[in-house]
């Protein structure tokens, strides 16, 4: 039986079975932001600490993570939003990640409110055309590290299986410690991994000699838009990234137009990385806080 969502001012934390209602919502209203999906929502859950209420019929999904002040995403509904984002705001006065369609509509030009971009949390927004040609000047030293993988390996593209996660566990453990970024990846990236299918997302690996040194998972966002928001690729394999990323758009999502790499979270590495596909555009998300 389900789990009904709690009447503000009463909370419970998300599971699996409000992926239907989330999606439900999403059906009619296609996000723009990576965080908008259900899958993100749910992997995130515990390093957000987040948690959900029903505020005149929306719902309200309030986070509460360690390394910054708690804040509620945009409500999901079209049940009274300015009500609901008083009521909201009444309780924590904030709300992040928010796109820049509800910014405007609700806050932009309207006294008692501090608005900031928070551009550490931009979407890279890329065309997928792109992604998988990796056509000209720009694109040679990523064909070039392709080249180099293919010269020294055979690796092999499959799609994920409930059969591979533990093989995925063992390199995320491996790609982690030459990370060692301190960011809360790990916990996400097995929540994701654990529950793909129950997420309804689509995954991939990539084998050398017989070992998964590769995996990623993404699904569709919107209609003309999918979002990659796990890969994972063992270090020390020159090239095996710019491969699986090219090759899980060319085998799973070339039929959709633009892909969302998600954010880089303030992280210079993963900027660097970001840019280094050249962005079609960056997708603006805001900050906004009760004055």
């Amino acid at each position: 039986m389900k789990d009904p969502v709690p009447p503000f001012p009463h909370f419970r934390k998300l599971t699996l079975a409000d992926k239907e209602l989330f999606s439900s919502y999403f059906a009619k209203n296609p996000p723009e932001t990576s965080e908008y999906s259900f899958a993100n929502f749910y992997i995130w859950r515990n390093c957000d600490r987040s948690e959900i209420t029903s505020v005149n019929g929306n719902i309200c999904v309030c986070a509460r993570p360690g390394n910054e002040l708690p804040y509620f995403f945009e409500p999901m509904g079209a049940n009274d939003i300015e009500g609901t984002i008083k009521i909201c705001l009444s309780h924590i006065p904030r709300f992040s990640r928010i796109s820049e369609k509800f910014m405007k509509k609700h806050f932009e030009g309207k006294a008692g409110y501090k608005i900031e971009a928070i551009k550490d949390h931009y979407d890279y927004l890329y065309k997928t055309v792109d992604l998988i040609a990796l056509k000209g000047k720009r694109y040679d030293g990523k064909r070039n590290r392709i080249k180099r993988l293919l010269k020294n390996n055979i690796p092999i593209y499959q799609k994920l299986t409930s059969d591979m996660v533990p093989d995925c566990l063992k390199l995320l453990n491996k790609w982690s410690k030459a990370k060692a970024s301190g960011v809360c990846f790990d916990e996400p990236i097995k929540e994701a991994l654990n529950n793909f299918k129950d997420l309804g997302a689509e995954g991939a690996a990539v084998r050398i000699k017989g070992m998964i040194e590769a995996f990623t998972i993404g699904e569709h966002l919107n209609r003309d838009t999918a979002v990659i928001y796990i890969e994972v690729a063992d270090p020390e394999i020159d090239g095996l990234s710019q491969y699986i990323n090219q090759q899980f758009c060319r085998n799973e999502w070339a039929d959709v137009p633009f892909i969302n790499r998600e954010e880089d979270m303030g992280n210079a590495g993963l900027r660097k990385a970001k840019l280094s596909y050249h962005p079609c555009k960056l997708v603006n998300k805001y900050d906004v806080t009760l004055v």
